[in-house]
């Protein structure tokens, strides 16, 4: 649930930066009557967990009311999104209201000022203290193997300094690093990390990993990436310790307006839905669907690989592959006929 598109912070990797906004008279939140009308469908599609994004999600003006009506509703809070820049006595009220899990994007140090990085410290210290203990009957469903605090970094420069996220990581106890590299907005005017910049970056992330690692900390990879950009070594340590994967799935994006997309680099190639329209699940197949095109064209480095062939491998963010498709339909370029030959 994007519940709001104000935020405090301007992140030049930020996936929405054509969509956020730091300006009040800007900002678009969802409404209560919206909330309402989500969770009837909510409960119509038998979905019974969200998680709270923007924006920052902190900085809707009714968020504690919006948190009420989910608990009222049985709708549990999976998580909630957020730079941790929100103010420290609303943490506390909704870290007692909700027990749920916290994931905090965190910057390099440099790039708050003192004021910023003190406020964020304190928040930390809220979110790692309420959170252990908040009782299991508050947060409206059971999440005694889930209730954390997460810390989250995202990589959009080569040779990008990490340790700090490491440091705070053992500092306030938290068990696991979520990591990503930067994807592209809708209109791709962020700061993102294309292919070829994958593999310059590459090396920072294998370092990061390995250090988490060392430190007793789980690198927790969120989205796909490519096979190839990897040696088989190198495969074998994110398998076995950063949940490595190379396909994504529709995660279902529902924005202030209650329309429902595939994800945020997606926007405006691949179709949005209404509430109106089908349950969660029929959505979710839909969606499934129509980026199936995306999925399964090739890029021209994919031709022979035997990932892409078997289907284990999407080949990076389709949102890139996207461009591709787009420019062959528009200049009337067919895919070449491929033979294979089946080894018995």
């Amino acid at each position: 649930m994007f519940i709001t598109n104000l935020c405090n912070r301007r992140c030049p990797f930020c996936y929405l930066n054509d969509w956020v906004t730091n300006k009040e008279d800007d900002a678009h939140h969802m409404s209560l009557k919206s909330l309402d009308t989500l969770i009837h469908w909510l409960q119509k599609s038998r979905v019974y967990k969200v998680k709270l994004a923007g924006g920052e999600p902190m900085l809707h003006p009714n968020l504690l009311d919006f948190i009420h009506e989910l608990k009222r509703s049985r709708i549990g809070i999976d998580a909630i999104l957020t730079n941790g820049l929100g103010d420290t006595e609303l943490y506390e009220k909704v870290a007692d209201l909700t027990g749920t899990n916290w994931l905090v994007n965190v910057m390099n140090p440099e790039t708050y000022t003192k004021d910023e990085w003190e406020l964020l410290n304190n928040n930390l210290e809220v979110l790692k203290w309420k959170n252990e203990n908040v009782p299991v009957s508050l947060s409206g469903f059971d999440t005694s193997s889930l209730r954390r605090l997460c810390l989250s970094i995202t990589f959009y420069r080569i040779n990008q300094e990490y340790g700090y996220i490491i440091e705070l990581a053992k500092r306030y106890g938290v068990p696991v690093i979520r990591y990503d590299v930067s994807r592209p907005s809708s209109n791709k005017s962020n700061i993102h990390v294309d292919f070829d910049s994958l593999m310059r970056i590459k090396p920072t992330l294998m370092d990061f990993v390995r250090d988490c690692v060392s430190e007793g900390v789980k690198p927790g990879l969120d989205d796909a990436l490519p096979y190839c950009v990897f040696t088989q070594e190198e495969l074998k340590f994110l398998y076995l310790f950063s949940n490595f994967q190379s396909i994504c799935m529709p995660v279902m994006d529902v924005m202030p307006d209650l329309t429902i997309g595939y994800c945020t680099s997606m926007r405006g190639v691949t179709p949005s839905f209404t509430l109106e329209d089908m349950t969660a699940s029929k959505i979710f197949n839909e969606l499934l669907v129509k980026t199936e095109e995306y999925r399964n064209f090739q890029l021209a480095r994919c031709y022979g690989c035997y990932n892409s062939d078997m289907k284990l491998c999407q080949g990076y963010c389709l949102r890139f592959k996207s461009d591709f498709l787009e420019h062959r339909k528009e200049n009337g370029i067919k895919k070449k006929k491929r033979w294979f030959t089946l080894r018995i």
